[in-house]
């Protein structure tokens, strides 16, 4: 499932509307692109996802900490091929966390199975990926260049709004990096 249909797309924005001109291929594409961008740069997926992860353990450990917060559950835990009792595992699902209480043994490999995140983007990020969606097949059919961010008009200069994560631009799109700066932000700091 897709945070946004392209559908929805071409029923809010009417310049999308010719399938000649922006193919539904295209628009899925864009969305699903927008998709990893938001999840990277939130550090969440705005709708569930199922991952499987391999943990190699060093020191042995009650606690294990998985790449992705909003665990909703734990399908399989195994640890060196030796399948464990989901029942034993505590869940602490909003850090996304694991206990087990009879430890993960040094130097063994965990593989670990579980769905995460919300069950539907928020509003704000839905309209986000409708934005960035609109914004790439704009550009990308007239060669319109990014959102301006910066001009001089007497000195000639003109300075776009590119990506940049560390500025607060994951996407160069101003009205759609906004709402991504406001949705919650669930990276964990290393």
């Amino acid at each position: 499932m897709a945070y946004v249909t392209v559908a929805s797309i071409r029923a809010i924005y009417t310049a999308l509307s010719s399938t000649e001109k922006f193919p539904d291929p295209t628009l899925s594409d864009y969305i699903s692109e927008f998709e990893g961008i938001a999840e990277e740069y939130r550090g969440v997926a705005f709708e569930p996802r199922t991952e499987t992860e391999t943990i190699y353990v060093d020191c042995a450990t009650k606690l294990l900490n998985l790449k992705h917060p909003k665990l909703r559950s734990v399908t399989s835990l195994t640890i060196d091929g030796v399948a464990v009792t989901v029942g034993d595992l505590e869940l602490d699902k909003p850090i996304g966390q694991i206990r087990y209480e009879a430890g993960f043994p040094a130097e063994s490999t965990v593989v670990v199975v579980y769905p995460h995140g919300f069950d539907a983007p928020t509003k704000g990020i839905a309209r986000g990926c409708r934005e960035y969606v609109r914004s790439c097949a704009l550009a990308d059919r007239s060669q319109v260049p990014r959102d301006v961010i910066g001009q001089s008009l007497d000195g000639g200069y003109t300075r776009y709004s590119t990506p940049d994560w560390e500025a607060g631009r994951p996407t160069g799109y101003l009205e759609v990096d906004r709402l991504l700066n406001a949705a919650q932000d669930f990276r964990v700091p290393f």
